[in-house]
């Protein structure tokens, strides 16, 4: 899917409704989590309609972890309402690369306020 760049003005609505903040932290091994990939590119975006729009670029650590991604995040007292609690959290796709391992993309993710998400994404060897 393509990524489009947007100016602040078009994304003012999706602040506008996300106007806390949340962190996510993405955790990438393989060899089902026993492993971490260090190197690995880790895109954060959102769904804008049928628009992909990134937001972070980073590359994970030695220890396979990109960490430090501050995204917008609903109000609190969204989360406080069984009516409202299922839509309490701001969404967003995650897509994780690395040349060795086959890429995984647009991953869901979900934010909540002053809160930490772990995302583990667990990548594949590339097989000749």
């Amino acid at each position: 899917m393509a990524t489009h760049e947007f100016s602040l003005q078009q994304l003012q609505p999706f602040l506008d409704g996300n106007p806390g903040r949340g962190v996510l932290r993405v955790q990438v091994s393989t060899a089902s989590g026993s492993f971490p990939v260090p190197r690995a590119l880790v895109e954060v975006a959102v769904m804008l309609g049928n628009a992909r729009v990134l937001l972070y670029r980073k590359r994970t650590d030695s220890s396979g972890i990109a960490d430090g991604f501050v995204l917008p995040a609903k109000p609190f007292d969204e989360s406080q309402s069984p009516r409202t609690a299922g839509s309490s959290m701001a969404n967003y796709v995650v897509s994780v690369s690395h040349p060795g391992y086959e890429s995984v993309t647009d991953l869901p993710a979900g934010v909540f306020i002053n809160t930490k998400t772990i995302l583990p994404v667990t990548l594949t060897p590339v097989t000749m």
